[in-house]
């Protein structure tokens, strides 16, 4: 991120000596010490207020010319990966100047800038927990090298960095959310007529119908035609928070003597139900199925609690970027438009991964399936008996 600091918002941050209430009276001593003819006096008080005079204007014209590049390498991370920050600063005038730094994350630095130089350093941040970190205005200060008087300068950062889900081992097929044709359906005993993809030398051990003759008499070779299915396993992620947030309703009304759950263990549970459904996200993505999100909880900085069906890597991530910004719901919240978008979402051949605070909040959404899709519901759940 390039920025030029005379395009940015400054102000004059002094010390004591360098109010303006400060001056006057220095101004007003040295006045007096003039005509009184007080010869250490006015040495005293000239000196003193030619340092602040000097020490303001010196902060005043210290960002001129003045060129920072502060650079971040990704804004996307998983749990423990480390986030680089560089901060690049190049002076081009003969003034030097002392530099500070306050940035997000509690960074911190500063260096006396000489003239016709160039200044960097860099930070390694780790980040350990799945959220939303919104990068405040990192500010700069420049002022004269004695630190009486300081111009402060932001360099506005609006991005913000993404700590997605942790992502856990897990393996197997898929097969449950298949549609009809199935991901690979020239392996199956039925293939899908609808989408042609191309011919290849006639094998023998399929039937005469698929020989495409017109290939054949252009090549001179017997062909045969190859089909691709026209359609794959459709999976909606649903993650119900209603059944944390009755849980949550119920801390601050228990006796603690009753071994009720603590806020801070239902945090956990949320957070290693949140690994286990993006785990199931990205191994459904890797076997080929298209994905969809809704959710009855409260995105951070997102007002769409929902993501359409799509596939690819783009569409991952941004079903991953969900999971990320999802929050821990309160005691009071609560949203009635849940079931009706996920019917909306999914009532086309969908299978579902529905992950909930009980199981029987899954088994619940079981009944009201249709046969043929009744197998098609994973329920993944923090708490296995009923309520």
């Amino acid at each position: 991120m390039n920025t030029q600091m005379n395009d940015q918002k400054e102000h004059i941050v002094s010390s004591f000596f360098g109010f303006p209430l400060s001056i006057l009276l220095l101004g007003a001593l040295f006045f007096v010490a003039l005509v009184n003819r007080s010869i250490g006096l006015i040495s005293v008080a000239g000196t003193t207020l030619l340092l602040m005079v000097g020490s303001i204007l010196w902060a005043r014209f210290a960002p001129f010319k003045v060129f920072p590049h502060l650079h971040m390498a990704r804004t996307r991370l998983f749990p423990g990966e480390d986030l680089h920050l560089e901060l690049f600063i190049r002076n081009e005038k003969l003034l030097p100047f002392y530099f500070s730094l306050e940035a997000p994350f509690h960074i911190e630095g500063q260096s006396i800038i000489p003239p016709f130089s160039q200044f960097h350093r860099s930070w390694n941040i780790s980040l350990r927990k799945r959220g939303v970190y919104p990068l405040e205005s990192c500010s700069l200060a420049f002022g004269d090298p004695f630190g009486l008087s300081l111009t402060k300068q932001s360099l506005p950062l609006p991005e913000e960095i993404i700590v997605y889900p942790r992502m856990k081992p897990i393996e197997g097929p898929i097969s449950q959310f298949q549609e009809f044709f199935g991901l690979h359906p020239a392996k199956g005993l039925v293939e899908d007529p609808a989408w042609y993809a191309g011919t290849r030398d006639y094998t023998g051990d399929r039937p005469a119908r698929f020989i495409h003759w017109k290939a054949s008499a252009r090549i001179g070779t017997v062909q045969e035609k190859i089909f691709e299915p026209t359609s794959h396993a459709k999976i909606l992620v649903l993650v119900k928070v209603e059944g944390f947030t009755r849980a949550l309703s119920k801390i601050s009304s228990a006796d603690p003597s009753q071994g009720i759950l603590s806020r801070a263990d239902l945090e956990n549970a949320f957070e290693n139900l949140l690994e286990t459904v993006a785990s199931w996200a990205y191994l459904s993505f890797k076997q080929g199925a298209s994905l969809a999100f809704v959710t009855d909880g409260e995105l951070v900085g997102d007002p769409e609690p929902f993501l359409p069906m799509g596939s690819g890597y783009e569409h991952l991530g941004r079903l991953l970027e969900k999971l990320a910004r999802l929050r821990f719901p309160h005691s009071n919240f609560s949203w009635d438009g849940f079931n009706r978008l996920a019917y909306e979402i999914g009532r086309w051949g969908t299978g579902y991964i529905y992950s909930c605070y009980h199981r029987s909040e899954g088994e619940q959404v079981r009944q009201y399936l249709a046969p043929y899709r009744k197998n098609r519901l994973l329920i993944l759940s923090v708490r296995e008996e009923g309520e």
